[in-house]
């Protein structure tokens, strides 16, 4: 598909950094529906493309680029979520960093790449909860590995003398 209007996110925890390529526009937005809704609002009254002949392109920065991607998905409008080394491997060594910056060079990114870039197809909901829930169990299992080593050495230390009123506790 040829797009027409590329636009670059720099995906946080609170905000969304927006920036049009080739327009120059940049605002900030929150990171929940209600900001996605004022984002759409905010680019339509700028550009007066359809939704189709846009694409807007996001690093994959996982709990935080999903809500995005889920309400992009819903609504379809055509996404990238792409690897954020890939990004970074691609434009090289610049100095400044900030997020409108990161928006400016992820826009300018997609536009680069017009020819070849390609819209991101989410899985099913019951997938991504099923990403989410073993995500979260990988992340359980590291935890309790790094945990094992210090109750060994704890009960150790509980049986001094010294520190065995603290055992009971």
């Amino acid at each position: 598909m040829k797009y027409k209007v590329f636009i670059g996110i720099d995906v946080s925890k609170l905000t969304i950094d927006v920036h049009l390529h080739g327009i120059g526009a940049s605002k900030t937005f929150s990171n929940e529906e209600k900001g996605f809704a004022l984002f759409l609002s905010w680019v339509k009254s700028i550009v007066n493309n359809q939704p189709a002949e846009m694409i807007i392109c996001f690093e994959h920065t996982g709990m935080y680029s999903i809500k995005l991607a889920t309400y992009l998905n819903d609504i379809g409008i055509p996404f990238a979520m792409l690897p954020a080394l890939q990004i970074k491997q691609s434009i090289g060594i610049r100095r400044g960093k900030n997020d409108q910056i990161d928006a400016q060079r992820i826009a300018e990114y997609a536009w680069l790449h017009r020819e070849t870039i390609q819209a991101t197809l989410l899985p099913a909901k019951s997938i991504l909860k099923l990403q989410s829930l073993l995500t979260l169990r990988n992340r359980l299992v590291c935890d309790r590995g790094g945990m094992k080593p210090h109750g060994k050495n704890r009960k150790r230390h509980w049986k001094e003398k010294s520190t065995r009123d603290i055992s009971s506790l």
